[in-house]
């Protein structure tokens, strides 16, 4: 089996069958696609048994108690017998048919890397708007070693925190016994994905927009989020990453690219920290609490670290918190447009 195709559902049967068909007439056919039901209340089930009845490839497990996406994919994980592991949340799509074939292809050509990511398309429902863009850096990225292609997919913003934005050896899983944590009920994407820079040795890159992302749909939670809450999930991965690099048998150049991807968790941290009321209590806590990592600010291979570290430095520690919180504001106004 060459890949898993984890999709965890979970009560999603208007967007079911677009994400099922996407990976049901892919022209490269060597996949199993493990549909993990998460106690769905809706037709979603049905959906999915039909499915399964009429082709082999699609497997229906349904979770005995509601785990959430983390729960269902760490038992898609446990049960996948593919080499590479690629996860579909339920609400978006494969888009093209030939997607799988490129995606073994980028493999084949460049000796099976550990991870290789791709952009992400985005549908945005309400206006029925589909962006697919080509980012044509891969001649250039895969000649690279792990730690320079890394560091710069991190500089332009291509190494994304989701984790349907990569595709990953299953055996790099294994063997460090990888899994989302299913006590983070945000940003576990993130978490994920920094887990994966402590022990890849390679990634490679695929130009094309191949999944889609269904921006505002409602089954979608990522937009639902508090500061609060965002603030105390980054602020927990940040603690743990710290924690980990002290104690865990991490290679140096790992450390390296780890650490350029939490610094911009932190400076999404400050963004929502400064987000909160002003007389928020917690507010005021957590400004105080963190400017023990102003340290990460230094590690800045994404531009937009390397941006906050330059206004930090000019104007100080609530300047670079108010102007992050004016531009996070203004993002999450623009999504929901």
């Amino acid at each position: 089996m060459y890949f898993s195709i984890i999709i965890p559902v979970y009560n999603s049967a208007d967007y079911l069958r677009r994400c099922l068909d996407s990976v049901k007439y892919q022209s490269f056919t060597d996949y199993e696609a493990l549909l993990i039901d998460d106690g769905s209340t809706d037709s979603s089930e049905n959906i999915c048994k039909e499915y399964a009845e009429n082709d082999s490839r699609f497997k229906y497990y349904r979770r005995p108690v509601n785990g959430g996406a983390s729960a269902a994919r760490n038992d898609g994980i446990r049960l996948s017998s593919g080499s590479y592991i690629l996860f579909i949340d339920n609400d978006d799509w494969i888009e093209g048919s030939d997607a799988f074939a490129a995606l073994q292809s980028t493999i084949q050509n460049n000796n099976e890397p550990d991870i290789i990511a791709w952009p992400m398309g985005e549908y945005i429902e309400n206006a029925d708007k589909l962006n697919l863009p080509v980012v044509p850096i891969s001649k250039s990225i895969n000649e690279l070693d792990f730690e320079t292609a890394t560091l710069s997919l991190l500089k332009d913003n291509n190494y994304y925190s989701s984790a349907s934005g990569k595709i990953v050896k299953k055996q790099l899983v294994i063997s460090h016994n990888l899994k989302f944590n299913e006590n983070l009920k945000h940003n576990e994407d993130s978490d994920w994905s920094l887990k994966l820079l402590y022990y890849a040795k390679s990634i490679k890159w695929i130009d094309s927009s191949y999944y889609v992302y269904r921006r505002n749909s409602t089954s979608s939670t990522s937009s639902k989020a508090s500061c609060a809450n965002v603030t105390s999930s980054i602020e927990f991965i940040i603690d743990e990453h710290l924690s980990a690099i002290e104690t865990e048998p991490i290679d140096s150049q790992n450390i390296a690219v780890a650490n350029n991807y939490v610094a911009y968790l932190y400076v999404l941290l400050i963004a929502n920290i400064f987000s909160m009321p002003a007389a928020d209590q917690n507010r005021k806590i957590e400004v105080s609490k963190q400017k023990k990592y102003l340290w990460l600010l230094k590690y800045d291979a994404q531009t937009r670290v390397k941006l906050a570290r330059l206004i930090c430095s000019i104007f100080g520690f609530n300047i670079l918190g108010s102007l992050l919180s004016r531009a996070l504001n203004t993002e999450k106004r623009r999504v929901k447009q």
